[in-house]
């Protein structure tokens, strides 16, 4: 120990000021990697929960866009593939015929299915599916179909929007992932 304490004071080794810049460089690389690390966490989280909100939203429409181009024609010459697609946002087993310039919400979240019309009414039953996509706990899924005539069309031949939303928390945050596409109906002479 005495040695010890001669060097130190014929300063021919480190110093106690040494010690101290040294712990202090130290610390601070420290708390600079441990932030760095924890925000790396934060964004790889973010963007597994991304992917994963962007294969359920893929999955539903190509699950929606399957049952339209497999549709067959009924005896009216009426598009049952769009017909189907009403029906499932809708909620019903019968046609329900979403009037033009209206819309439909359906909502998928904690095994609970909520569908919305614009005409205030609401219905509500247990489920986590729809077009063949289960929606995983943690995830909540928004269609909405919204019908608008086509220009010079046949009160028949309208195009409803379909709007996908896939929402999901991030620590506090809440994103979403949001895919759309255009539905056509159209009668047996073609679209």
């Amino acid at each position: 120990m005495k040695k010890f304490l001669q060097k130190l004071k014929s300063n021919k080794a480190a110093t106690g000021a040494d010690i101290v810049v040294a712990l202090s460089v130290l610390t601070i690389a420290m708390a600079v990697v441990s932030v760095i690390f924890v925000n790396m966490q934060g964004m790889n989280k973010q963007v597994n929960r991304t992917a994963g909100a962007t294969r359920i939203a893929t999955n539903i429409m190509e699950n929606m866009r399957a049952s339209v181009n497999a549709n067959t024609f009924t005896q009216t010459g009426n598009d049952d593939g769009y017909t189907s697609i009403e029906n499932t946002i809708a909620d019903s087993k019968q046609n329900v015929k979403v009037a033009v310039n209206h819309k439909i919400e359906k909502i998928i979240e904690n095994g609970r299915i909520i569908v919305r019309h614009d005409n205030g009414q609401i219905s509500t039953r247990d489920g986590n599916s729809i077009f063949n996509t289960t929606i995983p706990n943690g995830y909540s899924a928004k269609l909405t179909f919204q019908v608008w005539p086509k220009s010079g069309a046949v009160p028949y031949d309208t195009v409803a929007r379909v709007i996908i939303e896939v929402s999901f928390k991030v620590g506090e945050q809440t994103k979403s992932v949001t895919l759309s596409t255009a539905i056509a109906r159209c009668t047996k002479t073609g679209w």
